[in-house]
């Protein structure tokens, strides 16, 4: 790969293998039950897409496995993520995340909503002991946002 396209180049701090052990909050969803995922990041040859595989479960549930590709959408000027799973066939409104940038966060609003927190730089931030704090929020029953997870993830 010879370059990272700039506007994605924010994202840099992802690449590599990351491990979490968290827990979901009370939501639509039920009761508060554990999360433990393995994503990987990795640009594409030619910088223009960081493509991130995971293997989620929550609970006893059956494991998540998918592929998410994050990039540039020039039309829209923002970044965007178009996410395949194994959990079922992708529509636009349930595999699409748009994102928004406000002071010191990089926010993306799909089916749920997470927000990764940029340095000063405008980079993603990793906390000081190198872990990456990822937020989440779903809809409650009237359509609004609530919080669902806060998770650490560490590097492997």
């Amino acid at each position: 790969m010879k370059s990272i396209a700039s506007e994605l180049a924010c994202l840099t701090p992802l690449v590599g293998a990351w491990e979490t052990t968290s827990h979901t909050e009370p939501s639509v969803l039920g009761p508060p039950v554990m999360v433990t995922s393995i994503d990987k990041f990795q640009w594409m040859d030619g910088g223009h897409f960081l493509v991130q595989n995971y293997r989620t479960q929550f609970g006893d549930e059956p494991v998540r496995a998918g592929l998410n590709y994050w990039f540039f959408d020039e039309a829209i000027g923002r970044l965007r993520i178009i996410s395949f799973a194994n959990t079922g066939p992708y529509s636009e409104k349930g595999n699409q995340y748009d994102s928004d940038r406000g002071p010191g966060t990089l926010t993306f609003t799909g089916p749920a909503r997470f927000q990764l927190t940029l340095d000063a730089n405008g980079a993603v931030q990793l906390n000081d002991d190198r872990t990456l704090t990822v937020r989440w929020w779903l809809r409650n029953e009237a359509g609004i946002f609530q919080p669902w997870m806060r998770n650490v993830s560490h590097r492997m």
